[in-house]
């Protein structure tokens, strides 16, 4: 923890920021932050919402401090430690500064809108948009099994989105595929969004970008890209299916850094590149990369084809991330991975049991499926928007899945998840894949690793 002097004044430093959105799951959530450079959303509690409110008026820390255990009537040393924890965290996100002299700018919070239904937010902050479902790869591991003959979201289909979205409070979209760059009107479709005031976050192979289409992006309004890296040389190459393209994706992440863009660089974790993970940090961290992050693979499309190649042990997993430790302590690049190993505190029964796919946002392929994340079978969707649902919106509040998921707890849930209560039920997009069924166990986790695939 940073040692924090009570005396001094922090105040919420948004510049770019955007506070919108609000009331998550009763009262654990009240608002949204979206905090540049990384577009990255931050979900505040109701104490730290009303931290926030407080140090908007520029009280010291002690002085919220005092408000605050005067307001709950709780002991002043347990409201310092939920103080200094939080501002602590928040320095560290770089949403609030140390400001002694001169006007800094501040985004003064508003009280949230109130909640519809208990349990998500009125209206999603992220969007996942699948603008094109062609790709120039054929990945070992690709969820949606792209091919150069997907086809393309319809750019008025686009442009009707970005509207409802900037007049509902959404913070971030990702445009991903497929590969995006393979759109001509790329740049057309990040501006529909940026210009709303929309940040806009890119998910790429890679192949196709170079400078020229990236001074477009930027042009367009376009700060952060994902590439997507799957191991060293050959190992990549092989991955994915292009020889050569281990080359052009390291390229394309030093083109972009050097035009200025936020990079982020993710790993889908399998046998193939499993023993490469600790050398793949080394190569990204000295590429000076923003964000690494990686993960394994769900069993969907080609992954599911490919699941014997694709799908690592959580205890090999977890070597590896033993391995890393060292290596993450002196690295530039900030780093995020998956871990399911149960452990942590207990969780409140009664309490939500699932992630935040449908609670927090959404996904929308290419051919208008509405889905609670991207990995969630058709067969599992809340149909088409614009032919079940007039608008985004109608979907977020009446599509059945939703509904059902948001309402989930640890009591509905089938064994051991219904048991364990120490991640909140996993994947249910991986229960789905692998089980057939909503409320089966999180195959993922290591209590429940060595199942068959529904059907298999």
């Amino acid at each position: 923890m940073l040692s924090i002097d009570l005396g001094r004044r922090y105040y919420p430093f948004f510049s770019n920021a955007r506070v919108e959105n609000a009331v998550i799951r009763g009262s654990r959530i009240r608002a949204a932050i979206l905090v540049p450079p990384l577009s990255k959303v931050v979900f505040l509690n109701e104490t730290a919402y009303e931290i926030l409110k407080l140090l908007s008026r520029r009280l010291s820390l002690e002085e919220v401090v005092e408000v605050l255990a005067e307001r709950y009537r709780a002991s002043r040393e347990v409201i310092k430690r939920d103080v200094v924890e939080f501002v602590s965290s928040a320095i560290r996100e770089g949403f609030i500064t140390e400001k002694e002299h001169g006007s800094v700018p501040v985004h003064k919070l508003e009280a949230p809108p109130p909640p519809l239904l208990r349990g998500y937010l009125s209206f999603p902050v992220d969007v996942d948009v699948e603008v094109t479902r062609k790709c120039n790869m054929k990945c070992l591991h690709c969820y949606s099994s792209a091919s150069i003959e997907g086809r393309d979201l319809p750019i008025e289909v686009i442009e009707e989105l970005a509207s409802e979205l900037a007049a509902r409070g959404a913070l971030r979209v990702m445009l991903g595929g497929g590969e995006p760059l393979i759109r001509s009107d790329l740049p057309d479709i990040v501006r529909l969004f940026s210009e709303k005031g929309i940040a806009v976050l890119l998910s790429t192979n890679g192949l196709l970008f170079d400078e020229s289409i990236g001074r477009e992006l930027y042009l367009a309004g376009l700060r952060v890209i994902q590439f997507s890296l799957d191991g060293l040389g050959g190992t990549h190459d092989r991955v994915r299916g292009v020889p050569g393209a281990f080359k052009k994706v390291t390229e394309a992440v030093k083109t972009a850094k050097e035009l200025g863009f936020t990079v982020l660089v993710k790993t889908v974790v399998m046998r193939d590149n499993l023993a490469e993970i600790p050398r793949l940090l080394g190569f990204v961290d000295a590429l000076r990369v923003d964000m690494y992050s990686f993960n394994r693979a769900v069993p969907s499309g080609r992954a599911r084809e490919n699941w014997s190649r694709v799908h690592v042990s959580y205890a090999d997993y977890e070597k590896v991330l033993r391995s890393l430790k060292g290596l993450m302590a002196g690295c530039r690049t900030a780093v995020r991975f998956e871990e399911r190993a149960p452990g942590g505190a207990q969780r409140l029964s009664g309490e939500p049991s699932v992630c935040n796919a449908g609670v927090t946002y959404i996904s929308l392929d290419s051919e208008l499926y509405l889905k609670p994340c991207s990995f969630f079978p058709r067969g599992f969707s809340c149909g088409k928007l614009y032919e079940s649902w007039r608008t985004l919106n109608d979907a977020w509040h009446g599509c059945a899945l939703l509904k059902v998921l948001r309402s989930l707890t640890f009591e509905e849930l089938e064994e051991p998840c219904r048991s364990c209560r120490r991640c909140y039920g996993g994947c249910r997009a991986a229960a789905i894949l692998t089980f057939g069924r909503l409320k089966a166990p999180d195959p993922l986790c290591p209590l429940v690793e060595g199942v068959r695939l529904a059907g298999g």
